[in-house]
């Protein structure tokens, strides 16, 4: 546990360095926890960073009904200002003499030192939520502790007024067109439906009149001719 937990978010890419830059100066200005002024960055939910420690730690978490149950005798353990100062709260003491103590940070191995050193007793840490301890640091000791307020993202800035462009100050400019680039006249017409032509109706083609050469008459009076040439040629 000698890593901090700025070091070992960082490592689990939960965290960027600039982000643990802006905690960092944070806490020094205000005061805190690192994860608490993550939290306030938006970079992790409370329950992630509680989960974190929880899998990271190898940490019992302990909920808001775990903390709703202490005695007073536990209570009395630890007092209040070191409470405040660490952020931590005494959750149970066991026949060995075992103190858990629940941290929003269990990483502190400073808190637990002096917790430690204190009390005289061997600490186990726990880790809890951000909010449940403020909650129970109010509901055992009376203090109230004020949560910094999220900072504000920065406002939008206003977009500049574009230039007028030199082609405008320039007045309208004629294209030319590649011969193979359609012209605007033509692209219009193709956005256009097509219309539809009604073609009128073509009246079926006249019966033809027989001619002379398909005539019976006439093809009677060709053989009778034919016949006669023959007699002619048989008698000379």
């Amino acid at each position: 546990m000698a890593e901090t937990a700025g070091v070992m978010l960082l490592r689990a890419g939960l965290i960027s360095q600039e982000q643990l830059g802006q905690a960092l100066a944070s806490r020094r200005t205000e005061g805190g926890t690192l994860g608490g002024h993550v939290i306030r960055q938006g970079a992790l939910t409370e329950e992630q960073l509680a989960d974190f420690f929880r899998h990271r730690l190898m940490v019992p978490k302990v909920g808001k009904e775990a903390l709703g149950a202490i005695t007073k005798k536990v209570i009395g353990v630890v007092p209040s200002d070191m409470a405040a100062e660490f952020f931590v709260v005494p959750v149970s003491l066991d026949r060995e003499g075992n103190l858990t103590l629940a941290m929003a940070d269990p990483s502190d191995t400073h808190a637990v030192d002096e917790v430690g050193f204190f009390t005289g007793h061997f600490v186990m840490r726990a880790v809890a939520t951000e909010s449940a301890i403020t909650w129970a640091l109010e509901k055992y000791y009376g203090i109230v502790r004020e949560q910094p307020a999220a900072a504000a993202p920065p406002p939008a800035a206003a977009a500049p007024a574009a230039a007028p462009s030199t082609a405008a100050a320039a007045g309208p400019q004629v294209l030319e067109l590649d011969a193979d680039e359609p012209s605007a006249a033509e692209l219009d017409a193709a956005r256009r439906p097509a219309a539809v032509i009604e073609a009128e109706p073509i009246p079926p083609p006249a019966a033809e009149e027989p001619g002379l050469l398909h005539h019976p008459m006439a093809e009677a009076m060709a053989e009778a001719r034919a016949e006669a040439r023959a007699e002619a040629r048989a008698e000379a």
